[in-house]
């Protein structure tokens, strides 16, 4: 899905990929390049594939593209992964607006994830009319991919993979699309911040070895069932379900102080392990452990446990080692509060 999208921007170069030293003089390359503000070095090494996203002529983030999904990867750990490798390395010079809508999809879950059974177009689109954020929507069926993007409420652009854009209008591209037979998926992914890779500069000195230390500060990418259906999406006659049949759970965890305030952690069906270390959501906190605890939607609602942490799990300030959460429970994790919400 991803793939064909990139195939469709404007191919700038394409060179043999042998080892990971190819992408020295690939950077090098890059960087003799006008007009590169916002592009995307993708390698294809059959099996595996990567995203170099690169800004203003630097590595800015690095994802590995599995199962339809960009997963984010260290710079340190891409080198060493792609050693031996072999394949094609392609650059593409991409919008702007193709550039950030990517890196929202990546970086952050969906808002809400649907089907066209549950919801119809002109209700999806009165509800996205009063979102003022910036906002990315993909229409998806078992094989292919189409991204629209709007800011303010107004559909500014698409990037269709099943179609020509041909001189029709974003409007009428999305009401083609949305009416193809198929469609097995409706995505909203909104008010992204999206950042740099926290070890970006290991590309752009020279692969120096203490940057293989660091860690990656992306959130939670998961997401494989449907989440809730905001009510005023739901078509007449139809029914949301219960959390135990669409296995989604109806409360969330809302991240309240840190650098993650406001972060919401949406758990479905494989648990959500929180932490400082190489975990789904990274808390930057001393007093949290690598791998702290975790949260798990089961059919007898939502659960917190303990991972053996140094200092503890505390659920309304009593500390646990397991508990079933309640709307407005508070968590706290070392310094690091957190609270149950209802599902948006």
């Amino acid at each position: 899905m991803f793939k064909s999208l990139i195939y469709k921007e404007e191919r700038v170069f394409s060179v043999v990929f042998k080892s990971s030293d190819s992408i020295k003089p690939v950077l090098n390359k890059i960087k003799q390049k006008e007009g590169l503000s916002t592009a995307i070095l993708f390698l294809d090494g059959q099996e595996q594939q990567f995203l170099h996203f690169i800004l203003e002529d630097e590595c800015y983030a690095l994802y590995r593209l599995a199962e339809d999904r960009l997963k984010p990867l260290l710079f340190s750990d891409y080198f060493r992964e792609t050693d031996q490798m072999e394949g094609v390395l392609d650059l593409y010079r991409v919008s702007p607006v193709f550039f950030k809508s990517l890196l929202m999809m990546a970086q952050a879950s969906p808002r809400f994830v649907l089907t066209s059974e549950l919801v119809d177009l002109k209700r999806l689109l009165s509800h996205l009319s009063r979102n003022k954020k910036e906002a990315v929507l993909t229409l998806k069926n078992k094989k292919q991919m189409n991204l629209f993007y709007f800011i303010g409420g107004i559909l500014r652009d698409a990037y269709l993979e099943d179609m020509d854009r041909g001189a029709d209008s974003e409007e009428n591209q999305l009401t083609k699309v949305f009416s193809k037979d198929g469609l097995t998926r409706i995505e909203l992914y909104d008010g992204a911040d999206v950042h740099a890779a926290r070890d970006s500069e290991y590309a752009m000195k020279h692969f120096s070895d203490n940057a293989g230390q660091k860690e990656d500060d992306g959130p939670l990418l998961d997401e494989d069932d449907a989440t809730p259906v905001p009510l005023d999406l739901l078509s007449e006659g139809k029914a949301v379900g219960s959390p135990e049949k669409n296995n989604a759970s109806t409360l969330w965890v809302e991240v309240l102080t840190g650098s993650r305030a406001g972060f919401l952690i949406r758990v479905s069906k494989e648990a959500v392990k929180l932490g400082r270390g190489n975990v789904d959501v990274q808390l930057n906190d001393p007093q949290i452990s690598r791998v702290h605890a975790e949260l798990e939607w089961t059919p007898s609602g939502l659960f917190i446990r303990d991972h053996q942490s140094t200092n503890g799990l505390f659920v309304n300030d009593s500390k646990e080692k397991e508990k079933r959460l309640s709307l407005n429970d508070e968590i706290r994790l070392g310094d690091i509060r957190l609270k149950v919400v209802p599902a948006s």
